[in-house]
């Protein structure tokens, strides 16, 4: 897995904690995906680590999430791959700023905040975090479980990737 150069993470963040990036929150857009739609509770909460305003993307399953009437719903875009799912979203909106999570992912407190770094890097148009439940986004090996912090683990998508 390679990392962009500058990207950092700490891995024991204050409880008052808070993250400041140089992207524009105007253009940072929450994609959550999945073939099961997110919780209400689930979503609040993701919200909640993100600066004001910003976008919701809601695909696959949970784009029939009532209410949200503020967000996109690609129901279409569903069981594709992270760097497929990226592109997909980022041809409906261009230049904006992607964190695509899976709707069961459970998220480690400040885990948002810390993918917002990995945008901050040139050319980088979409982050998510990786995780060990399936191969493809995973940064072990298929059969090994690792309880390294998954805050600390990210999938940078670079433009034209």
């Amino acid at each position: 897995m390679a990392l962009p150069r500058g990207f950092r993470d700490n891995s024991r963040p204050e409880a008052s904690w808070n993250a400041v990036q140089n992207v524009s929150p105007d253009g940072i857009h929450l994609c959550v995906h999945g073939a099961t739609p997110c919780s209400e509770d689930w979503l609040i909460a993701a919200r909640a680590q993100l600066p004001a305003p910003h976008g919701l993307v809601l695909c696959g399953g949970s784009a029939g999430l009532a209410g949200h009437v503020d967000a996109l719903r690609f129901a279409d875009l569903e069981g594709l791959a992270p760097e497929a799912l990226a592109c997909a979203i980022s041809k409906r909106l261009p230049n904006k700023h992607l964190l695509i999570v899976r709707s069961d992912a459970q998220l480690p407190p400040a885990a948002l905040p810390r993918l917002l770094r990995a945008l901050e890097e040139e050319d980088v148009l979409a982050a998510g975090p990786l995780d060990n439940l399936e191969a493809l986004r995973s940064p072990v090996p298929d059969g090994v479980r690792c309880e390294e912090n998954v805050a600390r683990c990210a999938l940078p998508m670079r433009a034209g990737n």
